[in-house]
């Protein structure tokens, strides 16, 4: 290959990054995110949970259960703050379904305590 051929891939490979950030600065950001504590109308899914809550509120039939052996000695405290930075950082563990007079809506707190 001479050096116009490298001259000529450089330049090509040089406007396609170009045209690729320009691409990229130009597409809109992710969806936007609810506000907190927004209520939403609950898709189907959601519903069918709702219902199976509804009749039967005891039921532990959507909660995922598993153990682990800890050894040696554990700082409630420290358990109790790992806990809440978790619930912080995740929406779904600050969400709730209510009904609100007109229909199941899906709530996500701000904040919720453990």
């Amino acid at each position: 290959m001479d050096d116009s051929t490298n001259d000529h891939r450089a330049e090509r490979l040089r406007e396609a990054i170009r045209l690729k950030k320009a691409s990229a600065s130009a597409r809109p950001d992710a969806i936007p995110a609810r506000p907190p504590e927004t209520r939403a109308v609950l898709d189907e899914m959601q519903r069918g949970i709702w219902l199976a809550h509804t009749m039967d509120p005891g039921s532990a039939a959507y909660n995922l259960v598993g153990a682990c052996r800890i050894r040696g000695g554990i700082d409630p405290s420290t358990i109790d703050a790992a806990f809440g930075r978790l619930v912080t950082r995740q929406l779904l563990l600050r969400s709730t379904f209510t009904d609100d007079g007109g229909g199941v809506v899906h709530v996500i707190h701000a904040e919720y305590p453990l």
